[in-house]
């Protein structure tokens, strides 16, 4: 795959769509790039960076914020093109670093905003069905919040746990713990097989705004996670095993 740059633009070539797109340079304008998807609002939100950045490039913006530019054009090329796999070989320990706070702070939104939404509009859902139906519901977003509980625990615990001890240069046994890094297939599987049950199988008397709700959120929630699955797989990963063959 090639990549031609035009001005502050980078051009993909060779990839699998139809369409060509546009890569994010430092020179582009931060409201442009930020202002053009919702999802990027919220990743500079985990990153920390305040609204309010008036008519600045991005590469000001990420001065400003002490943030790198490599980085925070690599995660938004890949949120706003899931096909772009970005080259590790300019990332940083402190970027890496960066990308586990990024993570810790987008479970701390399930926690305390996104999940307590879904629940509330379930509550709602569920007083509208007949008995048997409203113990599916809740019996379904019980199980639903219990793994991505355990999901979030497992991933700070264990795995985020382990990569801050190479960050910071401690001896660890990579090969043991590699395998065990992500995982991210049962907490989807839950989240697709939920949001498959309030939008397709409860009885349409049980419609409410709360309902399209709680699907629209559980999408959000959904490509939430397949972006973490690749931040994860295609560049703190292979970051982090390159920075513990640098230390060793």
């Amino acid at each position: 795959m090639g990549i031609v740059q035009f001005s502050s633009v980078f051009y993909i070539c060779g990839m699998n769509k139809m369409e060509q797109q546009y890569l994010i340079g430092p020179d582009n304008k931060a409201s442009e790039v930020i202002l053009s998807s919702p999802k990027m609002v919220r990743l500079i939100q985990s990153l920390g960076i305040p609204l309010g950045f008036g008519d600045i490039s991005i590469g000001q913006l990420c001065r400003n914020s002490g943030i790198s530019e490599t980085l925070f054009t690599a995660l938004s090329n890949m949120l706003l093109h899931p096909d772009y796999k970005p080259d590790i070989a300019g990332f940083t320990v402190d970027d890496a670093n960066l990308l586990v706070k990024y993570l810790e702070t987008s479970h701390s939104y399930y926690r305390n905003i996104s999940f307590p939404q879904v629940h509330a509009n379930v509550h709602k859902i569920a007083a509208l069905c007949a008995p048997e139906t409203s113990m599916i519901v809740n019996r379904f977003f019980d199980e639903y919040d219990a793994e991505m509980t355990r999901h979030i625990s497992n991933e700070e615990n264990g795995d985020f746990a382990f990569i801050q001890k190479v960050l910071a240069g401690n001896p660890v046994d990579f090969t043991n713990d590699e395998s065990s890094l992500g995982h991210h297939d049962d907490v989807q599987i839950k989240i697709e097989d939920f949001k498959s049950i309030i939008a397709k199988y409860i009885p349409q008397e049980c419609n409410c705004p709360e309902r399209y709700n709680a699907v629209i959120q559980m999408m959000h929630i959904s490509d939430d996670l397949h972006f973490h699955t690749r931040v994860e797989d295609w560049l703190l990963f292979p970051l982090v095993s390159k920075i513990r063959s640098e230390l060793a």
